[in-house]
């Protein structure tokens, strides 16, 4: 199920599945954390906060009750979000976007009072090793098609640090901090955190590819290389992809 599908808008489905996979990455990112934390931002625990994208709505749903006496507010695209909820807990999806990344930087800048504070949290997918062992990965080669194809939906799924941070200062933000986490694939690490957040992101990639092969499906002939192999050919390579 589609809420939408056009360039510039959330391109991934609006299924059972797809909720899932948002609260497994919910899931992740706390992991990933020091100590599981919520949230890095410096706030009062009496605060009002603003969840953009809340997806589900777990990540609001955690800090209401992780903090009574804050006022969590979540706003998505898709009403998706569960009916009950702490009182101090509130969800909203009141509006659709014609243009990509409509609230973007400067809006929400103008949107908050004299020294507030905003999270941003990004992922970045390209699979990376310390060796030239990706070079021969299927993984690779499915990442790089991906990248392809979400550059020609307008939701480009490559991330750049630098640029991020340019459109928070070119927006008006200043203290501005940036923490990289790093995210394991495979739990074959020694160190117990590193092992438990590698099984959570694992089982992301894993519940992450069925919607976007879907979306590539979908875009079959406007992203150059893809439309070039037959789906028998895309179907191994996701499956080559799973195995490694």
């Amino acid at each position: 199920m589609y809420r939408t599908f056009r360039r510039g808008v959330y391109s991934l489905p609006c299924d059972e599945q797809e909720q899932d996979r948002l609260n497994i990455f919910h899931k992740l990112f706390t992991v990933a954390k020091v100590s599981d934390r919520l949230i890095y931002a410096p706030y009062p625990r009496n605060g009002r906060l603003l969840d953009l994208g809340c997806g589900t709505g777990i990540w609001s749903i955690d800090m209401a009750n992780k903090y009574p006496e804050a006022f969590v507010v979540g706003v998505d695209l898709a009403p998706i979000q569960p009916p009950n909820h702490l009182p101090n807990c509130e969800f909203y999806a009141p509006f659709d976007f014609e243009s990509c990344w409509a609230m973007g930087e400067e809006s929400i800048f103008s949107h908050l009072r004299a020294g507030a504070w905003f999270e941003q949290v990004e992922i970045d997918f390209k699979p990376r090793c310390d060796d030239r062992l990706l070079d021969r990965l299927a993984l690779r080669q499915w990442y790089k098609l991906l990248k392809q194809a979400m550059q020609d939906l307008m939701r480009p799924v490559a991330y750049s640090s630098r640029e991020t941070i340019q459109d928070l200062q070119e927006a008006g933000f200043i203290e501005v901090d940036h923490q990289m986490v790093g995210l394991p694939l495979n739990p074959w690490h020694q160190d117990g955190h590193e092992r438990k957040v590698a099984r959570w992101y694992n089982l992301a990639i894993l519940e992450s590819t069925p919607g976007i092969n879907v979306v590539l499906s979908v875009w079959i002939g406007r992203t150059l290389e893809w439309y070039r192999l037959p789906a028998t050919r895309t179907e191994q390579m996701v499956h080559d992809a799973h195995q490694e």
